[in-house]
C-alpha cells in the first residue's frame, strides 16, 4: 500500500508580545502570506499530496481558510486547527512552534492516520516553489528526512552551522514521536538544541534517517528575522551554492 502524504503548515497569525526574533509581525500581512501559501499547497497534484493540516496558535478565526479550501473544491483531506495558545512567549518561537506540532500529530493519531505517513512541516508563510520535486525526489520511505548543516572544523563559530534547518522538514509520524515529541524545550534557538541532540544520532544515519535533502529547497516569501525576501539576489545565490555543492562537495553540508 502507498503511504500517504500530508503537508503541515504551521501558523502564529497574530504574535504574542515578547516573541524575539521576529520583526514581520502585522496580523494582516501574516494573513495574506499564510493563505497564499495555503492556496499553493492545495493546489498541489492530489497523487503526490494526500492532505494538509493547517496548525495556528494564536486563537486566530480561521474561517477564512475553510472559505478557501471550499472555494478551491480540492480534493485533498484538509483540516484547519487551532492549538493550545498558552505558551511563553520568552521561550521563544520553536518552543510554541513545536508545542503546536505536539498538538497536531496527537490529532492525526486520533484521526487514524497510520505511523508511516510521510509528514512534509512547513513554516506556514513560506512557499515551496518545488515542493512537488521535492516528495517525489525523496526517499519512498523515511522517519527522518531534513537538512543538518555542519561544516566540518568549523564549529558554532559560523553562523547557520551546526544547525538543523526546520522551514522546512519531513518525517514520518512515527518518527516525529522518535526524534521530535516533547523536546520543543530544548532551547531558545531550538535549531541549534535539536541539532545537538540529534546529529550524535545520524552521524552514521540509522535505517530510514536521511541528514541531507537530494533536492535544494527552492523559497519563496520573506524572513521573519530579517524581513528580506527570500526571491533577493542574497537567497537566490545561496540556494544556488547549496544546490551544488549537493552535486559537487556532498560532504559539505551548508
Amino acid at each position: 500500500m502507498t503511504r500517504r502524504t500530508l503537508i503541515v503548515m504551521t501558523a502564529t497569525i497574530t504574535p504574542a508580545q515578547g516573541i524575539g526574533n521576529s520583526v514581520r509581525v502585522d496580523p494582516a500581512l501574516r494573513l495574506s502570506e499564510y493563505l497564499a501559501a495555503f492556496r499553493h499547497y492545495a493546489s498541489l497534484p492530489d497523487e503526490l499530496v494526500q492532505g494538509i493540516l493547517f496548525l495556528e496558535n494564536s486563537g486566530h478565526d480561521l474561517t477564512p481558510f475553510r472559505e478557501l479550501q471550499h472555494a478551491l473544491g480540492t480534493r485533498k483531506q484538509i483540516e484547519c486547527l487551532s492549538t493550545s495558545t498558552d505558551y511563553p512567549a520568552e521561550k521563544g518561537k520553536g518552543y510554541g512552534e513545536f508545542l503546536m506540532l505536539d498538538q497536531g500529530m496527537s490529532h492525526l493519531r486520533e484521526q487514524g492516520w497510520p505511523g508511516d505517513t510521510l509528514i512534509w512541516k512547513v513554516t506556514g508563510r513560506l512557499i515551496v516553489k518545488n515542493m512537488a520535486k521535492m516528495v517525489t525526489q525523496a526517499p519512498p520511505a523515511f522517519d527522518l528526512y531534513a537538512d543538518f548543516r555542519h561544516v566540518p572544523l568549523v564549529g558554532s563559530r559560523l553562523g547557520g552551522n551546526e544547525w538543523l534547518e526546520l522551514r522546512l522538514v519531513a518525517f514520518s509520524l512515527d518518527g516525529y514521536d522518535r526524534y521530535f515529541r516533547g523536546h520543543y524545550g530544548d532551547g531558545y534557538v531550538i535549531e541549534r538544541a535539536f541539532f545537538d541532540r540529534l546529529f550524535p544520532l545520524i552521524k552514521t544515519p540509522p535505517k530510514g534517517a536521511y541528514p541531507r535533502f537530494r533536492t535544494q529547497p527552492e523559497l519563496e516569501g520573506f524572513s521573519g528575522y530579517s524581513n528580506k525576501s527570500y526571491s533577493s539576489l542574497e537567497y537566490r545565490m545561496k540556494g544556488a551554492f547549496r544546490s551544488l555543492t549537493r552535486m559537487a562537495l556532498p560532504f559539505l553540508w551548508i
